[in-house]
C-alpha cells in the first residue's frame, strides 16, 4: 500500500467512518491490530495513516512483542530500508524504545542494521534521560508539597 493507491484510499475512508485502528478488550488476542499487521508487512504509508488515526504506537501482541520488536524482527525476512522507516514513524509517534519483550530484550537487541541500531540506541538514551528528569521533577514536587504540608501543620498548631 502506498499513499494515493486504492488500498490506501479504502483504509482512509474506513478510518474516517469509524473503523478502529486499535484492538479493544474482548478482541481475540491472537489477531493482529491493523497497526501490527502494517508493521509486520513493512508498509510505512499504512503505519503512518494508522498512527495519524490514533493507533497505539505502544501496542503489543499476545506474546508481549511491541511494534518496535516486530519491525526489527521482520527485517530478517524483508528489506531493511522499509522497516527503518517504519521504526522511525513508530518512534516519532511515541513508541517506547525501552519496552521489553517476554525474554527481557528491547527492540535494539534485534536490530541488525547499523543505522537502525543507532536510531534505537539514541531513542533509548533519550527516553531514559527524559524518564529520569520526569522522576526527579516529581520528587522535587513531592518535596515542595511536603514542605507546604509541614508549614500548614505548624500554622495549625
Amino acid at each position: 500500500m502506498g499513499k494515493g493507491d486504492l488500498g490506501y484510499a479504502m483504509a482512509e475512508l474506513l478510518l474516517q467512518h469509524g473503523a478502529r485502528p486499535n484492538c479493544i478488550p474482548g478482541d481475540d488476542p491472537n489477531l493482529d491490530s491493523p497497526l501490527q499487521d502494517a508493521t509486520k508487512r513493512g508498509c510505512p504509508a499504512a503505519v503512518e495513516l494508522l498512527l495519524l488515526s490514533r493507533a497505539d504506537a505502544n501496542a503489543s501482541n499476545a506474546d508481549g512483542d511491541s511494534l518496535l520488536h516486530m519491525a526489527c524482527r521482520q527485517m530478517f525476512y524483508q528489506g531493511a530500508q522499509i522497516h527503518v522507516e517504519v521504526v522511525r514513524l513508530l518512534l516519532r509517534h511515541g513508541a517506547c524504545p525501552l519496552a521489553q519483550d517476554a525474554l527481557g530484550f528491547t527492540a535494539s537487541s534485534y536490530a541488525r542494521v547499523p543505522p537502525l541500531q543507532a536510531m534505537l540506541l539514541k531513542a533509548e538514551q533519550q527516553k531514559g534521560r527524559s524518564t529520569l528528569l520526569l522522576a526527579l521533577g516529581r520528587q522535587r514536587q513531592l518535596a515542595l508539597n511536603m514542605s507546604e504540608l509541614v508549614e500548614c501543620v505548624v500554622k495549625f498548631l
